[in-house]
């Protein structure tokens, strides 16, 4: 009991880094010291652990389109972060270096026909330490690569670079078709490809004012049409695809979509609704109010109901998952409103990551001395 009130090194439990590294040995063939393992709290922390690495005042680059998530995290962290543009290669690197970027990470399996967990960290210029940084990445690293993730990210640049005109042009056609199929939609709605929101590599399906909610939408998908869906939310299911996708699974996409369609009603917009409706899940929030991060992340915590906990400064990440974004980040502060909008997700079905759920309880760590004053004001 006394070893579960404790907090774990920093690493992670020695025990839990002997076992992974044993179950690597067993079943991959990968000779790991535990030494070599780090336990990170989620991709949150493990960014922030990349940060503090490479120092937080460089400018760090993300693919547009691509995944958001790394964006709100280097945010949270008061990084500078750009944008770069992408085409059927990848990151234009002309635009990468115009921008002064140090650093970007790119996930090959997010936009190429890689293995999933395969990506690559591209670095420019000269403010980096080229030698300073393998040594960082041999702390965090395997000493025994996956061989057949590299071999994987090699397949995808060949493929890219042998077909990739062909094949994002057939991307961008068979997408094309779908919408326009789709389009006779009378009940679910679709986010129009716009570079600004989103790329033709995702469909955003939205429940919006019907009878289902997105996550009702992604189990039938599942469930009786055996589509999987990449995520879903209360009001829209997210749909991705890739250059590998055939045309009859557009079609079976298609024609679910369609048939479901046809058995949904429309609901006018209550009143009520509106709070639900127009709330954005990046709340504005007061730079000055939040706390440094790390100072709240090895901050005392105490266990507390979520109807209890506006005005707190939380002390653990927060996230609505799928997609893992974080909701809240330590020492950011609580609100009535987004209490209640927690409340709604979990009574849907959806997780959120940081809240626990103890006989119909919702519960949340929240941080139990501020500057030697109560958190709650």
């Amino acid at each position: 009991r006394v070893q579960l009130m404790t907090n774990s090194p920093c690493g992670g439990i020695f025990a839990l880094r002997e076992s992974i590294a044993q179950y690597l040995k067993d079943f991959r063939g990968m000779s790991v010291r535990p030494e070599q393992i780090i336990i990170g709290a989620g991709t949150e922390y493990l960014y922030g652990l990349l940060i503090q690495l490479l120092g937080s005042d460089r400018v760090y680059a993300v693919e547009n389109p691509g995944y958001r998530k790394p964006e709100r995290i280097y945010n949270s962290y008061h990084v500078s972060c750009a944008r770069m543009s992408m085409d059927e290669a990848g990151v234009q690197i002309p635009e990468l270096e115009r921008a002064g970027a140090d650093i970007v990470i790119q996930s090959t399996h997010k936009t190429l026909p890689a293995l999933t967990q395969t990506a690559l960290l591209h670095v420019n210029g000269n403010r980096i330490n080229r030698e300073l940084l393998k040594r960082f990445l041999h702390i965090y690293q395997t000493s025994s690569p996956s061989y057949l993730l590299m071999a994987s990210i090699d397949n995808a640049l060949s493929f890219v670079e042998r077909k990739g005109s062909e094949a994002f042009g057939e991307l961008v056609r068979q997408y094309g078709e779908m919408q326009k199929r789709l389009s006779h939609c009378r009940h679910l709605s679709f986010l129009q490809p716009d570079e600004e929101k989103q790329d033709i590599g995702k469909l955003v399906i939205s429940t919006k004012y019907t009878d289902i909610t997105g996550k009702q939408l992604y189990d039938i998908l599942l469930e009786k049409y055996h589509l999987q869906m990449e995520m879903a939310t209360e009001s829209y299911t997210l749909a991705m695809f890739t250059i590998g996708d055939s045309s009859p699974g557009y079609e079976r996409l298609t024609g679910a979509l369609l048939e479901i369609d046809e058995k949904l009603f429309s609901k006018v917009k209550a009143e009520t609704d509106k709070e639900i409706d127009d709330f954005v899940i990046t709340e504005d929030k007061s730079a000055e109010d939040a706390l440094p991060l790390s100072e709240a992340w090895d901050a005392e915590t105490e266990e507390i109901p979520l109807d209890e906990a506006a005005g707190r400064y939380v002390g653990e990440f927060v996230n609505l998952y799928p997609p893992g974004v974080p909701v809240l980040v330590p020492g950011e502060r609580m609100s009535e409103k987004l209490a209640r909008r927690i409340v709604v997700w979990l009574k849907q079905g959806l997780t959120v990551q940081g809240i626990k759920i103890r006989k119909d309880e919702y519960l949340i760590q929240v941080l139990k001395v501020v500057h030697g004053k109560q958190s709650l004001e």
